[in-house]
């Protein structure tokens, strides 16, 4: 820690990439932040301006899409009313009989139809079959469409496509000039009609016999979106400006700031310098005593007890060169505590001691050390009583107050090193109260640790002192007898289970019915299997354990 605390004030004082002792006087943040955000607005500009153009004009061309079929809504029942065509059953399916169609007429009701509509310029009309029967281009009639826009209208589908028109299709045709580089949306529509159907209810059934394909003129239309387009666009463009005016206001007065900063920075360079020095020398002292009673002492620092003309001696800061009011557990003053240091900190601030020895900088940073090395003190003492009472419950099982597993590995580990080093033995019992989930599914498990805790403090009382009792998992608990031998130590562990069961626990589900235990007993001789490691013996009596519960229970087995 006190390697740590070095070199953290040594970084701050010598780093010259640290603000505080140098700043970065190459850094012009004005000219940064023009340039980029000149780019930021050209790109955010173009960016808005594609996004609205191409909703607006996708907007439009939805909206004309559903105008057209509206209108060849109103075509279709104009033909129909008009008795234009007849009705003809082709292949099973129902189509206009294009042998039967009036020319006249029908070249009539689209030319009204077109007269109404000043925006649509072409009209062709197709039987299922993808025949041409009329076009206002005459030159069309009589092709065949076979494309996949026309085979999902027949299918009773409306499909548009917007095209531009970079030349007449059919130069000396009545729309050239009309066709000449327009922009046009093309639509199929579906013909109906409707018919009759007799079942269980009579009812009306739309049949497809035909299609529309209608073009609309979107020159207009695409230009005025380009125009408003272009206002939006304008407007968004003013507004990044303006924004942009703003913030270089701001970040001029920012800079000004900045400047004024670095300006202060660079007068306390030299006073930081000196107390780099200063406690550069107090650390070396720190870590040569290796005391947190090292303080830095400042030159012209009052003393309280000077100031104040103080003549308690039972103040701790009495006759003190380092030792400061603030610096105490308590806050002292006239000889009697005031409160607890972290509590009265602030009041501090009222006193003139205090204010003066914060009033210079290099103090001020030296009286943060000072405070920091107190803190570092009372911390220390705190940190090495928590750290004795962890290491006394770290090896201790908290229910049973035993020993735990991890302790029971380093304690059979040198039982068994000084075994075999003096040639002396020792036993191990492993123990298991039987159907104890029985018992914690009948009596709940706060009676269950209750058992555990019985029978651990009943083994405490039974065993030697100098036998050990570790929680070895569950309510398995294993013993270590040191210099015992099996035979002596099968009688422990018959003593152990008749005590158990005097303690006359009641457990329904068990026979007898109360609560018993069975043990497995296993022995370590080194003159025998000094081969062997510790970790045998446990096996050993884990397996005479595991027999004794296989069998009738309540019982001691040996390995």
């Amino acid at each position: 820690m006190l390697n740590m605390t070095r070199r953290t004030i040594m970084n701050n004082s010598q780093n010259p990439e640290n603000g505080l002792i140098s700043g970065n006087r190459d850094f012009n943040l004005l000219r940064y932040f023009t340039l980029s955000s000149i780019a930021i607005i050209l790109i955010l500009t173009a960016i808005l301006s594609t996004v609205l153009v191409v909703r607006q004009r996708n907007n439009m061309i939805d909206h004309s899409k559903r105008m057209v079929e509206e209108a060849a809504h109103q075509l279709n029942n104009h033909m129909v009313n008009n008795f234009t065509f007849s009705v003809i059953e082709r292949n099973g399916e129902k189509s206009i009989d294009r042998q039967a169609i009036d020319y006249d007429r029908l070249d009539n009701v689209i030319k009204i139809f077109l007269n109404a509509y000043t925006d649509l310029i072409k009209v062709n009309v197709f039987d299922r079959e993808g025949f041409t029967i009329y076009s206002t281009l005459k030159i069309n009639e009589g092709t065949i469409n076979n494309s996949e826009h026309f085979r999902s209208a027949v299918k009773n589908n409306v499909v548009s496509e917007f095209i531009k028109k970079t030349k007449d299709e059919h130069p000396g045709s009545m729309y050239q000039d009309k066709l000449y580089k327009l922009d046009l949306l093309e639509v199929y529509v579906p013909i109906t009609v409707f018919e009759d159907r007799e079942g269980h209810n009579i009812h009306r059934n739309e049949t497809v016999i035909g299609v529309f394909k209608i073009y609309r003129d979107m020159g207009p239309i695409i230009h005025e979106v380009e125009i408003e387009s272009f206002k939006i666009s304008f407007m968004v463009f003013v507004f990044m400006v303006v924004l942009f005016i703003f913030l270089q206001i701001i970040l001029r007065r920012a800079n000004i700031i900045i400047n004024k900063q670095n300006e202060e920075i660079d007068r306390n360079n030299t006073n930081l310098e000196e107390a780099h020095k200063r406690i550069k020398d107090v650390m070396s002292e720190v870590i040569q005593h290796e005391s947190f009673h090292v303080r830095y002492s400042g030159n012209d620092l009052l003393k309280c007890w000077e100031f104040k003309n103080c003549k308690h001696t039972s103040c701790p800061s009495f006759d003190s060169s380092n030792l400061r009011c603030w610096q105490v557990s308590g806050t002292f003053c006239a000889g009697k505590v005031q409160g607890i240091f972290a509590k009265k900190y602030g009041d501090c601030c009222k006193c003139e001691v205090y204010k003066y020895a914060f009033k210079n900088k290099i103090n001020n940073i030296g009286e943060s050390f000072n405070n920091m090395m107190v803190l570092l003190q009372s911390k220390h003492a705190e940190l090495n009583e928590l750290n004795k009472q962890l290491n006394d419950m770290v090896n201790v099982d908290y229910l049973m107050q035993i020993g735990n597993r991890r302790f029971f590995h380093e304690r059979v580990e040198s039982i068994h090193q000084l075994a075999l080093r003096y040639q002396h033995y020792y036993s191990v019992i492993v123990c298991d109260v039987d159907n104890f989930k029985k018992y914690n599914d009948t009596y709940g498990h706060q009676k269950g640790d209750y058992v555990l805790i019985s029978v651990a403090n009943l083994f405490k009382n039974v065993l030697r002192k100098t036998d050990e009792i570790f929680r070895w998992g569950g309510e398995e608990i294993i013993i270590i007898l040191p210099e015992q031998a099996l035979t002596d130590a099968l009688k422990v562990a018959e003593s152990l289970r008749a005590e158990v069961e005097k303690m006359a626990i009641a457990h329904k589900l068990n026979n007898p019915q109360v609560v018993t235990i069975s043990c497995g007993v296993a022995s370590y001789y080194p003159g025998k299997n000094k081969e062997i490691g510790w970790e045998n013996v446990i096996k050993d009596a884990d397996d005479a354990l595991y027999r004794a519960k296989e069998g009738e229970r309540n019982t001691v087995y040996s390995a």
